[in-house]
């Protein structure tokens, strides 16, 4: 049993994000926005943006619900539905997909051969190489080793948040510091990424402490460090350069953890928080990924990818109600310069998109629960 529940924590990360990512990839015509990274990091977010629109829905129904006494099963159904809903999708991708399996298999076969052929090729990018990963297996190994609860004073919602979630069957509506309910506070209600941490937890069996101190800093430090290497490869060509690129980020990572605010404290110390997802994994990649598309023929397939991307992070923090839109903006305006014109408005809709349905729902649970405080009804009566 114990197998079987490893097993499914294991296929969050590794067989799902693919399956969606090839999925929500299906009609881009252009190889060059379909690498390996870029299905894993869509199809990631992808799932994630899953979640989220199903967290929202549930925690809707538990709220608008909760008048004369609690609502509870909230989670168990988010769960369910969403653990039935992947799986089709995954089913669906297999179907709709099964021709192209061996190819993009072979792709991602010859893409590591190309690799180390060319790492061959140089004695000093062996060493390099060397060097980095030994960098990258002190990270981990103090990753898994040492994280502890006192990094941050942000564990003491999030773990909490999420312990709550499975012990009380209810959606982000229990107060973490009395354990009082129904408490559902707006900001908590606007992410999922807590709730998302409890379904970890809940099908795997791991405590949810585990999993934010002991499984995910490996796990996502992992994808953290494949998309500075996806930046690396977008910035030089010579893969003796990337990987001094990687070194010096590394021993800047190291090095760097100052204080509460820089990135370094958000990777190596407290990766299971959604700000340091968005921070340290979502906003990299998208900037690459972004300017990439602006680049290049406008196709409207590629803003499926976008919306999966905005959404994904929206349902971390809401933070990225900011911080996803300055991005995109940013990215536009300077791709605007690049060209001499307007580009690829289309895509920054699609990417304003996950913002856009985080606020309205933080404004709709806010009215909804200012309602309840209230006698009689005033908006949703």
């Amino acid at each position: 049993m114990i197998i079987f529940r490893m097993l499914a924590f294991l296929l969050q990360f590794t067989f799902v994000p693919v399956a969606l990512g090839r999925l929500i990839t299906y009609r881009v015509k252009n190889p060059n926005h379909k690498k390996p990274m870029e299905i894993y990091l869509i199809g990631f977010l992808g799932s994630m943006s899953i979640f989220f629109v199903l967290c929202a829905g549930f925690t809707w129904w538990q709220n608008v619900n909760t008048v004369h006494e609690v609502v509870v099963g909230a989670f168990t159904y988010l769960k369910w539905t969403y653990s039935v809903l992947i799986a089709v999708l995954c089913v669906a991708w297999l179907v709709l997909d099964y021709k192209r399996i061996i190819p993009f298999l072979t792709t991602v076969k010859n893409t590591f051969n190309n690799f180390l052929k060319e790492l061959k090729k140089d004695k000093f990018a062996i060493i390099y190489a060397a060097a980095f990963i030994i960098l990258l297996l002190v990270q981990i190994f103090f990753a898994f080793k040492f994280q502890i609860n006192e990094w941050s004073y942000d564990d003491y919602d999030y773990v909490v948040n999420s312990h709550d979630t499975i012990t009380h069957d209810m959606i982000a509506d229990v107060n973490i510091i009395s354990g009082t309910y129904p408490v559902t506070e707006p900001k908590r209600a606007a992410t999922s990424w807590p709730t998302y941490i409890a379904f970890l937890s809940s099908i795997s069996g791991f405590e949810v402490t585990t999993v934010c101190h002991t499984i995910l800093p490996v796990v996502l430090l992992l994808v953290a460090y494949g998309v500075f290497y996806y930046m690396a490869t977008d910035l030089f060509e010579k893969i003796d350069n990337r990987f001094i690129f990687m070194i010096l980020l590394s021993v800047l990572m190291i090095f760097g953890s100052y204080s509460h605010y820089s990135i370094s404290f958000r990777i190596l110390c407290v990766i299971w928080q959604g700000k340091a997802v968005v921070c340290g994994i979502v906003l990299p990649f998208l900037f690459v990924y972004f300017s990439k598309l602006l680049k290049d023929e406008i196709e409207n397939a590629n803003m499926l990818p976008l919306l999966a991307i905005a959404l994904g992070a929206a349902s971390m923090t809401t933070m990225a109600a900011l911080l996803l839109p300055l991005t995109l903006i940013a990215i536009f305006l300077v791709m605007g310069v690049y060209h001499r014109k307007i580009v690829g408005v289309r895509y920054l809709l699609a990417g304003l998109c996950g913002p856009g349905f985080q606020v309205i729902f933080y404004m709709l649970i806010s009215l909804l629960l200012k309602e309840q405080q209230t006698w009689g009804k005033l908006w949703f009566g």
